[in-house]
């Protein structure tokens, strides 16, 4: 999938860990998806480290934007900005984004976070929608 994602739910993992419970949502509207299709995001838990499989395709070039995320632990804001859209992924891939089938496969360490329910909420004007809700025991 394209690494907007990836670099998102990295960014986030490392501060949070995904259990079993994990769900996520594609809350992108007809106009979005015409942009950016996400296929899957999978995952896996092994001791510390989490292991994500990002698939989805870009339908039109993207050559800028900006996108919007906000964190809550439980009922609480715990983050909440808005993402230059190329200057987030620039260590992945370069604005402009191509066209084209996007997968990717990353590991990353996790540890020492608070246990509760997380909601992620990440939205990009005319790109995509995302909710990503999961509960750490």
């Amino acid at each position: 999938m394209y690494h907007l994602l990836f670099l998102i739910t990295s960014v986030l993992a490392k501060q949070l860990i995904f259990n079993t419970n994990m769900i996520y949502k594609d809350c992108s509207n007809a106009n979005e998806r015409e942009n950016f299709y996400l296929n899957y995001i999978k995952y896996e838990i092994n001791k510390d480290v989490l292991l994500l499989n990002i698939d989805g395709n870009v339908k039109q070039t993207i050559t800028n934007g900006f996108l919007n995320v906000k964190i809550k632990f439980n009922r609480f804001t715990i983050y909440n900005k808005s993402l230059d859209l190329c200057q987030t992924i620039s260590k992945y891939e370069k604005c402009p984004i191509s066209i084209g089938h996007k997968h990717f496969n990353e590991s990353i360490n996790v540890h020492k976070i608070l246990k509760g329910k997380y909601i992620i909420d990440i939205k990009s004007e005319n790109l995509l929608c995302l909710n990503i809700i999961f509960e750490y025991n």
